[in-house]
């Protein structure tokens, strides 16, 4: 949990930034504990998945450790099918150090066509780990229409329940306003990877409003 005291309207501001979230309300006892946050969304997703976004973003955002158990999400039907639409898949990634230097190229594939990103950062760990989803999503912007422009704004690995699980917090600047998009992945094997994993599932829920 956060040090210092966080307000009710904080924790729902972040909550609403989430993809498909047409509302929310927190509940909190006196002393600002969260006990209930109620969800409500258009997503198609199931409920378990809007949970690890919701436990991710307030982890990244605020420093918030939240109980998963006190998360519920109810669901209303958009009322037709969403149409399909594909999803950007991982190809391959690589890193490249040089010094106190990373080089991440990352490529991905979407409808047959294959699409390459690159970032260059620090060699440590972390920015190793935050150049990949740059490069990611510098791979995803150059595949959607309209490129628009996508930003990494934090890498949060933290634990939930008895996994490590990687979380990419970023921002979509399209031509009319500026959504943030929050993916995550856990941790197997490999953390370079799951960063790429974790920003597909971020952009993976937004390319179909970009068409």
């Amino acid at each position: 949990m956060a040090t210092e005291r966080l307000s009710v309207s904080q924790v729902e501001a972040v909550i609403r930034q989430l993809r498909d979230v047409i509302g929310v309300r927190v509940v909190s006892d006196p002393a600002g504990v969260i006990q209930e946050i109620h969800v409500l969304t258009q997503s198609q997703r199931a409920p378990k998945q809007v949970v690890r976004d919701v436990e991710s973003a307030l982890q990244a955002r605020l420093g918030i450790t939240l109980d998963h158990k006190k998360v519920s999400v109810a669901q209303v039907q958009s009322g037709h099918a969403p149409a399909e639409t594909s999803r950007m898949e991982f190809v391959d990634v690589s890193v490249s150090l040089t010094g106190t230097t990373a080089e991440a190229v990352v490529r991905v594939k979407r409808d047959g066509s294959t699409y390459s990103g690159s970032c260059t950062g620090s060699s440590t760990t972390a920015g190793q780990i935050k150049s990949v989803a740059s490069a990611t999503l510098s791979a995803v912007a150059s595949a959607v229409p309209d490129s628009p422009t996508l930003l990494v704004e934090d890498v949060c690995l933290h634990g939930v329940g008895e996994h490590q699980v990687l979380t990419v917090l970023a921002t979509w600047i399209g031509n009319r306003t500026d959504e943030v998009l929050c993916g995550s992945c856990i941790v197997k094997q490999d953390p370079i990877k799951t960063a790429v994993f974790a920003a597909l599932d971020a952009v993976n829920r937004r390319i179909s409003s970009a068409n």
